[in-house]
């Protein structure tokens, strides 16, 4: 066993590979070489497992895959912690992760916790862990926002804004996670113009990290939108409605791209671009649909998973309620798009076939139904493999409801 869970030289070196292949927007290729690798680990070395771990939480986490980040990232803060004191490094990683994907599963309790515990590890390092206290900071000013405390939140992100100005060979992705930052506390606190200012500075060159272009483009519509600058808004959510386009061959970027989507399709009806806003929620719908072919099968796949005990049993239970939720959320929208465009679109849905290849989803409930034809709840259908298109329509029970109210 590798004291402080050390990684060999030459393994090092692979995941150097692994990490050129995500920087190059690879990210299937990238998330294959570090399963291979966490497969040839897991039962050789203490510390070459641990570095396959730490690798793919960082590409899930990038990706938006938070679930996975989240649970596997727990299963390497359990081995940290049975290692002792010299794991503290791999340990405050975990903690780091953890503290990220709950600011992202949007998880307020648990959060809380993980800070907390997190803050413990930092503060008794020997030496600052500069890139762990950034994540640190990110993730308490997200949970500073979403409890309403808007100067706390300003005040962790002017201290990361600090610490990035100050520090010589941080990754990119850290000036562009501090401007971003500051925009979004920008655009909740209201104060758009300063919103408008800050997301100037981002944009589609080498500045932006892989993977990160929808979401810019997600909050600078946003932002366009609030000011009533309709005639900017309107190119970029173009441009983001192309990036959601390739989400079929991009599946590990479905996450991400669900939350975004949505933001780009409300923004999409603010600025009354219906069809474009419909076929938004499209390609999110399609981008659920693989995101629970993701979660269905990283559980069968990755034992590091740890889904035998109840916390992690608990954790899988909050993600699908908030996915629930969310779902049920983004289907009302897709509602009121298609009610807007009047009876006779909505008619035209009631007498819509499946197509070949595509998958419908009943705007008004949580039906799916398959090239089959069959009308099933959206939790008893999980695409096992196969890309697909996705399409909104209405179930016939929906369809005779709709009828009756306007008859």
């Amino acid at each position: 066993m590798s004291a402080g869970l050390q990684p060999t030289d030459g393994f090092l070196a692979r995941v150097v590979e692994g990490r050129a292949l995500a920087e190059q927007g690879d990210f299937r290729a990238s998330e294959e070489h570090f399963r291979a690798l966490l497969d040839e680990a897991r039962e050789e070395h203490a510390g070459n497992h641990a570095m396959a771990m730490q690798s793919l939480i960082t590409l899930y986490g990038r990706g938006g895959r938070y679930l996975e980040a989240h649970m596997l990232a727990r299963r390497l803060a359990q081995r940290a912690r049975e290692e002792g004191p010299a794991a503290d490094k791999v340990l405050a990683f975990a903690l780091g992760a953890i503290c990220g994907a709950l600011s992202q599963l949007d998880l307020d309790q648990p959060l809380g916790e993980a800070l907390s515990d997190l803050r413990t590890v930092l503060d008794r390092a020997p030496v600052p862990l500069t890139n762990l206290e950034l994540e640190y900071l990110a993730a308490a000013g997200v949970h500073a926002r979403g409890r309403g405390d808007h100067e706390l939140a300003r005040r962790h992100w002017s201290e990361y804004r600090r610490i990035v100005q100050e520090t010589e060979g941080l990754e990119q992705v850290f000036h562009w996670a501090m401007t971003m930052g500051g925009a979004q506390l920008a655009y909740h606190e209201g104060n758009y113009p300063l919103a408008r200012h800050l997301v100037g500075q981002l944009g589609a060159g080498s500045e932006t990290p892989p993977f990160h272009r929808l979401k810019e483009l997600a909050l600078t519509v946003s932002v366009h939108a609030a000011l009533g600058e309709r005639d900017e808004a309107r190119p970029l959510a173009r441009e983001a409605l192309d990036i959601l386009r390739f989400v079929k061959d991009e599946e590990g970027l479905a996450s991400g791209r669900i939350h975004e989507g949505a933001v780009l399709a409300r923004e999409l009806e603010r600025l009354n671009e219906w069809g474009l806003a419909a076929s938004a929620y499209d390609l999110v719908a399609a981008a659920v649909l693989i995101r629970l072919r993701q979660v269905d099968a990283c559980t069968r796949e990755l034992p590091e998973l740890g889904l035998d005990d109840a916390e992690s049993s608990a954790v899988l239970g909050r993600f699908r309620h908030q996915f629930v939720r969310e779902q049920q959320v983004l289907l009302r929208r897709v509602a009121a798009v298609y009610e807007a465009r009047g009876d006779e679109f909505i008619q035209s849905l009631i007498g819509r076939g499946a197509a070949e290849g595509f998958v419908s989803i009943c705007a008004w409930c949580e039906s799916v139904r398959p090239e089959d034809g069959r009308w099933l709840p959206l939790g008893h259908f999980i695409p096992r493999d196969g890309t697909f298109d996705v399409t909104h329509a209405i179930c016939p029970p929906c369809a005779d409801a709709m009828q009756k109210t306007s008859a």
